[in-house]
């Protein structure tokens, strides 16, 4: 009973908000049958007490012979009397051990932080507790998978296989397994991380042409996996430029110009034949995050230099395949441009694209001047993390952090990305 009161002593300090709190707990001694059961209790304790890991009150009157109460004095040396981690510690080395294997990619690591801050509490992260470590590594491994872009264009269980090819049984099992607990993650990336994320304007339409003014959270289970690939079929992309598309790459003799008005709209088994047109020098790229942004800059902008893609939001791995091949086959180092909603999810949006294309971006309208000019006071999210990291992502951070302001893209005429 003394080890149990003890334990439970550890886990609430733990898990109290502020450290200077005091914990401490009255003994049941209904509980304790015998003189020899109150004895051995009373010994552990005062074990503890000499230790310093508890302070022991003593009772009153008639009840002095009596622990009245047992209060948490150092929980450190608490953890180390009982033989057990503190939530904290663990969950730094559950973190520590996870971060081993996770890239270089942004969100991947902000999922982490969240969870190891409610594992440091004793809460739940997703669906794990920080007693399951071989499930939190599993999650962590497929979340890993996703970010390097190792799903693209095959189906979970390929994928699933694929990421843990040494499990003994059943890999092909694994994701599914966890697609309860992953797709509320990934529905999490796609929207900035819940409360953060201005809901005034999603940027997820569908890519049918209609705008979808439903927020992320009600994207379709399969569309949330398309965004990271795991799909074999998945939705074209819209684009307008100076490229070409070679359709020998699927048997056809035909070649597709992306210069065709409005736009043109590629499939994933074209990439391979898609390339610049040769007249084009000093190529540009820019990427649009809103269904109606984009047919408004298709059809009121027009640069002979410039290809404009449609992200649909957070980009799927069809639309990060396609700027990849514009990026290698362009014969100059493009210049990359991005225009979105100024909020949590366009920073994130814009973030994302950068380090998944390992390229620097840069925004496109969405300039402090012009935030300050258009925008509306609204729930900015606490941006403060990304505002301090480098790139797009941190630059539309700022602005937001500076100006309290968020703009959605459907407020800004279209204009002519400038020429470095």
């Amino acid at each position: 009973m003394a080890t149990n009161l003890l334990a439970r002593l550890l886990r609430r300090a733990d898990r109290r908000r502020q450290e200077n709190r005091s914990v401490s707990e009255t003994p049941d001694y209904s509980r304790l049958r015998t003189g020899t059961d109150e004895a051995v209790f009373r010994r552990i304790l005062e074990q503890a007490a000499a230790a310093g890991a508890v302070s022991i009150v003593l009772g009153r009157f008639e009840r002095t012979h009596l622990i009245e109460k047992i209060r948490v004095a150092d929980a450190d040396r608490l953890a180390a009397f009982l033989g057990v981690e503190r939530l904290p510690v663990q969950a730094r080395r559950v973190a520590d051990m996870v971060r081993t294997f996770l890239p270089a990619v942004g969100w991947t690591h902000d999922l982490l932080d969240r969870a190891t801050a409610r594992w440091t509490r004793g809460e739940s992260a997703f669906g794990l507790a920080i007693a399951d470590e071989a499930d939190i590594k599993a999650r962590f491994r497929i979340l890993a998978a996703l970010a390097r872009g190792e799903a693209d264009g095959i189906d979970p269980r390929t994928f699933s296989a694929r990421v843990f090819p040494l499990h003994p049984n059943d890999a092909s099992k694994i994701v599914e397994r966890h697609l309860g607990g992953l797709l509320p993650m990934l529905r999490d990336v796609i929207q900035g991380f819940g409360p953060e994320r201005d809901t005034a304007s999603t940027g997820m339409e569908d890519m049918a042409g209609a705008e979808d003014d439903r927020q992320p959270s009600g994207i379709s289970d399969d569309g949330v996996l398309e965004r990271f690939g795991l799909l074999r079929f998945t939705a074209p992309v819209f684009l307008s430029g100076p490229v070409e598309i070679d359709l020998s790459v699927v048997g056809s003799d035909v070649r597709l110009p992306g210069s065709t008005p409005p736009f043109i709209t590629a499939h994933r088994e074209w990439l391979p034949g898609l390339h610049w047109r040769a007249d084009v020098a000093s190529p540009r790229i820019l990427t649009i995050e809103n269904l109606t942004s984009f047919h408004r800059h298709v059809r009121e902008i027009r640069q002979d230099d410039v290809c404009t893609v449609y992200t649909g939001g957070f980009p799927s791995m069809t639309v990060l395949s396609l700027l990849r091949r514009l990026l290698a086959t362009s014969p100059t180092p493009p210049i990359l441009w991005h225009w979105g909603d100024v909020d949590a999810g366009g920073a994130r949006i814009a973030e994302y694209l950068e380090q998944s294309l390992g390229a620097s971006i840069r925004p496109h309208l969405m300039g402090q001047d012009l935030v300050a000019h258009l925008g509306r006071a609204g729930h900015t999210g606490p941006l403060a993390p990304l505002a301090a990291r480098a790139g797009a992502g941190a630059e539309i951070a700022r602005v937001i952090l500076d100006t309290g302001l968020l703009l959605e893209q459907e407020r800004v005429d279209p204009q002519p990305v400038p020429a470095l």
